[in-house]
């Protein structure tokens, strides 16, 4: 395997399915700052990489062979302990996702999303920030608003944190495309000023219970607000409820 001495970010692909493999393979070239640099297909091919591969940013799955579920990023992680891990996978499972999170990924993109948002999470990972894509960030969102279990993790403040903004990112990007923004006015004479208070703390990725605990509500009248909140602003998700008051955030700020 030859060293890639360009300036190019060189790319290491973890993956078992050779087709995904070669897609990614695909949109590296196209987006001309990139380069593939290696591919494993398991835990044991990584471990067998050239210690001079020299990887900048690591791509994975999170099922490939060997330590399964939440092992396999933080083997990667270990393995490679300087180099931003970029999740691109078909889970979207609440456990995995936070977990990869908890372990410091600098990105977590769906397949169904596309290789675009995939590259785009390749940029950002060099840059230093962290990206997720629509279908992560959605599940992430909701997962904000269920109690720790075995299928959803408890959240630390970096998770918390990474959430939120994202939420907040994507929210202030959709504000700059949208030929309708989010009228705070609108949204102020639409909710009560208790449905208002629910909503600033869903932006802040707070879960009905710690919600209820802040403003002195049972759960299941935080629940209830949530839902006539949802239904006052055609939310569809929680999420969407995040992104709404990020959005909020983000055209009262203009104004001012």
């Amino acid at each position: 395997m030859s060293r890639i001495t360009d300036d190019r970010s060189r790319v290491l692909v973890v993956c078992a399915d050779g087709d995904t493999a070669a897609a990614v393979r695909g949109a590296l070239q196209a987006a001309g700052d990139f380069v593939w640099c290696g591919w494993a297909t398991d835990m044991a091919s990584v471990r067998r990489l050239p210690p001079d591969l020299g990887a900048d940013v690591v791509v994975t799955d999170v099922a490939v062979p060997g330590p399964g579920g939440d092992a396999v990023v933080s083997t990667l992680a270990a393995a490679f302990p300087r180099t931003p891990l970029v999740v691109w996978t078909l889970t979207l499972s609440p456990r995995p996702l936070l977990a990869a999170l908890r372990e410091g990924v600098f990105g977590y993109v769906n397949v169904d999303d596309g290789l675009d948002a995939l590259v785009d999470a390749l940029r950002a990972a060099r840059a230093g920030r962290i990206a997720l894509g629509d279908r992560a960030l959605e599940s992430a969102c909701e997962a904000l608003g269920r109690p720790a279990s075995t299928a959803v993790p408890p959240l630390n403040r970096r998770t918390t944190r990474v959430i939120v903004e994202s939420a907040s990112l994507h929210a202030a990007a959709s504000l700059t495309d949208s030929d309708t923004p989010l009228d705070a006015a609108d949204v102020v004479e639409e909710l009560t000023r208790r449905e208002l208070q629910v909503l600033s703390k869903l932006g802040l990725g707070l879960d009905n219970r710690a919600i209820g605990s802040q403003l002195g509500l049972s759960v299941g009248t935080v629940t209830g607000y949530v839902r006539r909140i949802r239904e006052k602003l055609g939310a569809r998700t929680r999420g969407e409820l995040i992104t709404m008051s990020a959005r909020l955030g983000e055209s009262s700020a203009a104004a001012s």
